[in-house]
């Protein structure tokens, strides 16, 4: 609502009005924008949602301490990354002329793709950078929410004669809901 200028600060700054609003709705893109902002976070969401969970899952079930701590820590580095140093690695492996994929597709005697210039792989590429970076975060939270999870309901199951992936599906997976709507809720908010 302000036509922002830096030495006036957000107070000092011109009223601009529903202009900003008009120019959007009038530029003949609202739909398509509006469309691809809320697909993409749609699969931003359920896909960083779904892999979040298993990394939690698969990380609680790895029972040296130390290997638990190296992995958790792997795994939560490209949270702390920069969109423009995650931009540099897809760059690294999506580059036409040097990039590791090409490589790999010349190598098994495919063609290689302009990956920068084909519209169709943007939205996978968006999906599993978007997942990469944010599975880590998630992750630990979950796994926090999973060893809070009284042990006493996994005895329980063991005793019923419940394996292990009945445990994740009757036990965990219901504990985990609350947490799972919260983060849901918070990545909607991100939007």
């Amino acid at each position: 609502f302000k036509d922002y200028s830096i030495s006036k600060g957000i107070f000092g700054s011109d009223w601009n009005g529903f202009s900003n609003f008009n120019f959007f709705f009038s530029s003949g893109h609202a739909l398509r924008v509006s469309f691809n902002t809320i697909y993409l976070n749609t699969i931003f969401i359920v896909l960083g949602t779904i892999t979040q969970i298993a990394v939690a899952i698969l990380l609680n079930e790895i029972r040296s301490k130390w290997f638990k701590k190296v992995t958790q820590s792997i795994i939560f580095l490209p949270y702390f990354m920069s969109w423009v140093v995650v931009g540099v690695i897809a760059l690294g492996f999506f580059d036409s002329q040097t990039g590791m994929a090409n490589s790999v597709l010349q190598s098994v005697g495919a063609q290689p793709i302009s990956w920068y210039t084909t519209a169709e792989v943007w939205r996978p590429l968006l999906a599993v950078f978007y997942v990469w970076k944010w599975a880590g975060y998630g992750a630990v939270i979950y796994l926090a929410v999973i060893t809070g999870i009284d042990e006493q309901y996994y005895e329980a199951a063991v005793i019923d004669g419940a394996g292990k992936w009945q445990q994740v599906w009757y036990i965990t997976m219901p504990c985990l809901l609350p947490t799972v709507i919260i983060l849901m809720l918070l990545a909607i908010g991100r939007i």
